[in-house]
């Protein structure tokens, strides 16, 4: 099904937006003894033909909205006989609002607004005019949320065929995949060469075990996750990792390639040859059967992982990743009768070692490290990296450190939790105009919410579409030990620390993520004697097609790709790209939402927010410490809307699809574990 509206859209520029003010700064403005009638019951300045109209779609709005979205404003500059719309030029008009009955309560144009009488005002500043209208808030019904009432709920069973395992052309590397429910095996294999061996293959081997499959009890307290534990929170239960049968400890014997670290540098064998060698000689030594480690049975072996030993030390830095950490396919084929090895995790020794909690109080004596191999195996899984690869190019960090597949830390976010098919979604679906909903621990119970279009477009319910995804972030589960700072993410340049807290927040919050993760697709006619193709069309689909698709009736459709990714304009030739157009594009795969008007993230210093708990949304009065800061606020804000934070949005106002969110909500309650929000849907306002 071909999109509706996608292609007519064309892409905006990013503008910046302006701080809004409170208040007038000219000879127009009220003096402080005025008095509030006296000061703002009247409407424009006009000289010489000159003025601003502001004119308002509803002067009446109901409790928890904003001026901007609610009042539904129109701002024109008129200069004579010439009229211009200022109402979206955020450069040139600058909005307030303040209460008619204490001039010293003021609002900008996105705040929400709690019931009382207000003015506001457009002010045009370079042409020194404006205008001012009164408008009310009153308090309304706010239906409490259920099933069928506000939300609907989208399960992860009827969701289960989107998943990105079960499809070659989505996520990351191919076909493949590890799978991401059920009980897999894992193959890991200790490598080292003829001149770099391990000292102690029986601790390397026990090193190997505590990271891949430790039990908590095993790790002990002062100990973070292993691979299988971690997944199996993280999964609720979902996934559970195991290691080689009939393997003590599930770990392979010590691997030795049969080259030396420099032959392998100069690249007399590959890691994918090392691999193959490597799988063949636990068939012929040590009788691994391949057919136990195909799960999913679509003919390769679900996953290999070789941990390396060298004297050489890391180059990714020079943009060589041969003694680095990375995920890669070889180019064999599949084989049912036989599994053949083909996804591969490519990993370092001593980053196991890494011990980034070593140090810390509590932590003397940790020597395992798995946040490296986690990650990994989330590519191995079919999830792409969501920070960007042209990090001196784009000095960008759309989607904000906190999250496994960006900075290592944490736990996975909810796209990707429906990518792997372990939750179900709450869809905030329009069969309530304005509600209130309670939402749990994310990271405890995988509650989250959707918000997109309720109107025109809806979400199309599977994770490959344009939407806004809310979970209610704690510290807790997996996010626990790195809340108190990651040591990997601690170091400081010039004397501070370069990484803000350096892991996961440390104090709940509501995170908020914009997904655009549309499918592209071409389509247009075909020849049936020669299967000669004529493109006549492309752009964004609903549908899922793993093949291209050839119709009797002469038309033809590509198999769906997924064209966005957080990577926007690498060097390599890595690119996000505009399916409606065909060139590189800026739209990010996944980019997080801070609380505040001003998006961070698309600055040089964007990791110097990392983990700051005031990019998160919440309330003041719950969160704030007695040892926190009494001039720093704790969060950035306790409201999102369309105004306030266009400037996280490509195209300002709307969404990436031309779509506008006519939603505004705001936290109104908040504890440990739980997060209650208010919804309004501007577009039934009356």
């Amino acid at each position: 099904m071909i999109r509706k509206k996608s292609l007519l859209l064309a892409m905006s520029s990013l503008l910046v937006l302006s701080m809004a003010s409170c208040g007038g700064d000219g000879p127009n403005t009220p003096s402080s003894n005025d008095s509030a009638a006296g000061s703002w019951d009247f409407s424009r300045n006009e000289k010489n033909g000159k003025y601003v109209d502001l004119t308002l779609g509803h002067s009446r709005i109901p409790e928890g909205t904003n001026f901007y979205d609610g009042c539904a404003p129109t701002v024109t500059y008129v200069d004579g006989d010439q009229r211009e719309d200022y109402t979206e030029e955020k450069n040139r008009i600058v909005f307030s609002v303040v209460s008619r009955t204490d001039e010293s309560i003021t609002y900008s144009a996105g705040d929400a607004l709690p019931a009382g009488q207000y003015y506001a005002e457009a002010k045009a500043p370079s042409k020194s005019r404006f205008d001012r209208k009164p408008f009310e808030v009153v308090a309304e019904t706010v239906e409490q949320a259920s099933e069928g009432h506000g939300y609907h709920t989208v399960t992860r069973e009827s969701m289960a065929d989107a998943a990105v395992g079960k499809h070659a052309a989505l996520g990351a590397l191919g076909d493949g995949k590890f799978p991401s429910v059920g009980n897999p095996k894992l193959i890991v294999i200790p490598v080292q060469f003829t001149n770099a061996q391990f000292p102690d293959a029986a601790k390397a081997r026990e090193v190997l075990y505590r990271a891949f499959f430790a039990t908590n009890e095993e790790l002990g307290e002062h100990e973070w996750e292993s691979l299988s534990s971690y997944y199996q929170k993280s999964s609720y239960g979902l996934l559970n990792i195991r290691g080689m049968e009939g393997f003590d400890m599930g770990i392979s014997p010590v691997y030795t390639a049969n080259v030396s670290t420099d032959q392998y540098e100069q690249g007399q064998a590959s890691a994918h040859s090392i691999m193959a060698d490597a799988v063949q000689w636990l068939v012929a030594n040590h009788g691994l059967n391949r057919a136990d480690y195909d799960a999913d049975g679509d003919g390769y072996i679900d996953g290999v992982e070789m941990v390396y030993i060298t004297d050489k030390q890391p180059r990714s830095s020079e943009g060589d990743s041969t003694w680095w950490n990375y995920t890669s396919c070889s180019s064999t084929s599949p084989n049912k009768a036989n599994p053949t090895p083909h996804r591969l995790f490519w990993s370092r020794y001593d980053y196991v070692m890494n011990a980034y909690y070593k140090g810390a109080p509590g932590y003397e004596n940790q020597d395992v490290d798995a946040h490296t191999i986690i990650h990994e195996t989330g590519h191995m899984m079919g999830l792409n990296d969501y920070y960007s690869y042209a990090k001196e190019a784009e000095k960008k960090g759309p989607a904000g450190c906190v999250d496994m597949m960006d900075m290592n830390v944490g736990d996975h976010n909810a796209y990707s939790k429906m990518m792997y098919n372990w939750v179900d979604a709450k869809v905030v679906d329009g069969s309530s105009k304005n509600f209130s909903i309670t939402l749990n621990s994310y990271t405890d119970t995988g509650d989250f919410l959707v918000l997109r279009d309720t109107n025109e477009d809806p979400w199309n319910e599977t994770p490959y579409d344009e939407y806004m995804i809310l979970e209610y972030y704690t510290p807790t589960g997996v996010n626990e030990k790195d809340s108190k700072g990651y040591g990997e993410w601690q170091s400081t340049q010039e004397g501070k620390n370069s990484y803000g807290h350096g892991g996961t927040y440390d104090r709940p919050g509501l995170m908020a993520f914009h997904v655009d993760s549309r499918l592209g697709a071409t389509w247009g006619t075909y020849d049936k004697q020669t299967m000669r193709t004529t493109q006549t069309g492309r752009g964004y689909v609903d549908e899922i097609r793993d093949e291209p698709e050839y119709k009797e009736d002469g038309t033809y459709f590509s198999a769906s790709v997924a064209p966005h990714q957080n990577t926007l304009h690498s060097g390599d030739g890595r690119q996000s790209v505009d399916y409606e157009t065909g060139q590189a594009g800026d739209y990010c795969e996944i980019h997080a939402i801070f609380s505040g008007a001003n998006n961070g993230l698309d600055s040089t210093s964007y990791y110097s927010t990392f983990g700051e708990h005031v990019n998160l949304f919440g309330l003041e009065e719950y969160g704030r410490k007695p040892s926190d800061d009494p001039t720093k606020p704790v969060y950035g804000g306790s409201t999102f809307s369309r105004y306030k934070h266009r400037e996280w949005f490509l195209k300002d106002l709307k969404w990436d699809d031309g779509s506008t969110c006519t939603w505004t909500w705001s936290v109104t309650a908040q504890t440990d574990d739980t997060i209650t929000l208010h919804f309004v849907d501007n577009s039934a306002i009356k």
